[in-house]
């Protein structure tokens, strides 16, 4: 009889730690995530143009969408790319680069559309190729 006591309180706590597991997994599961998605493009190098350093700039595009373009002066013959990360309410853009570095510089033009995002309020965060902080925004999408 001891055993079979022994055997039911094993499985009441068995249930109970699974019934916590998934309540936090459904709790923890943002659904409208695994949603976004994020394309983005780089021009070529453009000798000649420069950006001046100006800031990235973002914005909401409608239908679930925002935008964020960067006019980024760096070496001439970088293989700049666009790294994306989200966490909830927060996207994150970083420019990297992939290639060589060399004393030339010129002008890319950065462009990167997220789509598939819920309506609501978004911390936008741009990093660059440094790792310095471009652009820090909340963004309204709807």
């Amino acid at each position: 009889m001891k055993a079979f006591i022994k055997h039911v309180i094993f499985i009441a706590l068995v249930c109970i730690a699974l019934m916590v597991l998934v309540e936090f997994a459904l709790n923890n599961f943002d659904e409208s995530q695994a949603q976004a998605r994020m394309q983005y493009s780089v021009s070529g190098c453009k000798p000649g143009e420069t950006g001046y350093g100006a800031p990235p700039k973002a914005r909401a595009m409608g239908d679930g969408k925002l935008l964020m373009e960067h006019y980024l002066d760096y070496d001439c013959c970088a293989d700049v790319r666009v790294e994306f990360s989200r966490l909830k309410q927060e996207l994150n853009f970083t420019e990297a680069n992939y290639g060589e570095e060399c004393e030339c510089s010129c002008t890319y033009f950065v462009e990167a559309e997220v789509s598939g995002l819920n309506p609501g309020e978004y911390d936008v965060n741009v990093f660059g190729v440094n790792n310095q902080t471009l652009l820090r925004e909340t963004i309204p999408i709807k």
